[in-house]
């Protein structure tokens, strides 16, 4: 072998193993991701890159070759199984207000968590409350409406200059948390806004049980199961979690649980996953869990960590 052949491989071969260690760094360590939507605004706009840390909660093995970065590209139509539902150990749990990045059907999703395992979540009038405690966080944005009236319209012009005029009677203002509580010690009176209440509000929210009950600003209460949870399937917990039992439970007995309502001996369930409920900081621009249900600890793929 001449010195320009042994130069060549040499350098192949270097190039092979930069390639999967590269690889194994964006699969189990740190990844890249692209935000195209403001539902996470004001804390992330639009169009921003992360940071995403796949070691804070422990990195998500690869489900299939489709799973793996640039291979993917390469074996497309029978792409090959590895491990299912697997992932490494961690050094941290999820805590509320962690941006996390989740697995939705295959695509990725970026929300905050809000809910955890046993926490009960509950919206009203667009405030969210946990275990009965208001929110804190003040980053969250929020619209608001209120009746055309100059008077009004000055005060809160001393807050924000996000005021629009949406129709001849009402005006919509854009706020955080920090200064709803302002516009509260001015005793003025609003109106969380409502987007398409008759479709995308109470005929799209989750669970599909509450959906002419509950909306984006009016929602729950609603216990987040946990491992271990035990519930009693009843009408009321039917349309609570059935979602829940046949999508991440595997929990094929949806109608022997009915028959079992109907007998008056109802059966009972305990949740072998941990789940958690995330929501975007733009809460009326959001689609998170109040439409799409909780997610089981086995969709988290990693944690942001830092955005630009």
């Amino acid at each position: 072998m001449n010195r320009t052949t042994k130069s060549v491989l040499n350098n192949v071969g270097l190039t092979i193993i930069f390639f999967f260690i590269f690889i194994s760094i964006r699969l189990f360590i740190i990844d890249l991701y692209y935000t195209p939507t403001d539902s996470m605004a004001p804390s992330i706009p639009s169009k921003s890159y992360l940071i995403v840390s796949k070691i804070s909660y422990g990195a998500k093995l690869p489900d299939n070759t489709r799973k793996i970065p640039y291979l993917s590209k390469f074996i497309q139509n029978q792409p090959l199984t590895f491990f299912k539902n697997k992932r490494l150990l961690g050094f941290q749990n999820i805590k509320q207000n962690n941006i996390v990045l989740f697995d939705f059907n295959g695509t990725p999703l970026l929300k905050r968590a809000m809910g955890l395992p046993r926490d009960t979540v509950r919206i009203i009038n667009g405030t969210l409350y946990i275990n009965g405690a208001e929110e804190q966080f003040d980053k969250s944005k929020y619209k608001y409406t209120f009746t055309k009236d100059a008077n009004i319209r000055n005060k809160l012009l001393t807050i924000t200059d996000k005021i629009y005029s949406i129709n001849d009677n009402n005006f919509e203002i854009e706020l955080t948390k920090n200064e709803f509580k302002k516009v509260k010690n001015l005793d003025i009176e609003l109106e969380a806004r409502y987007y398409k209440k008759d479709t995308t509000d109470a005929e799209g929210t989750s669970p599909k049980g509450k959906r002419k009950l509950w909306t984006r600003n009016d929602y729950g209460p609603y216990v987040v199961p946990y491992k271990g949870m035990e519930i009693v399937l009843d009408e009321e917990n039917l349309s609570l979690y059935t979602e829940i039992l046949l999508q991440h439970e595997n929990f094929e007995f949806i109608k022997e649980a009915k028959i079992k309502i109907e007998e008056n001996t109802p059966m009972i369930y305990t949740f072998n996953n941990d789940y958690y409920f995330f929501m975007g900081d733009n809460r009326m621009e959001s689609m998170d869990s109040r439409f799409l249900g909780v997610f089981p600890f086995k969709n988290i793929l990693g944690r942001v960590i830092y955005d630009f």
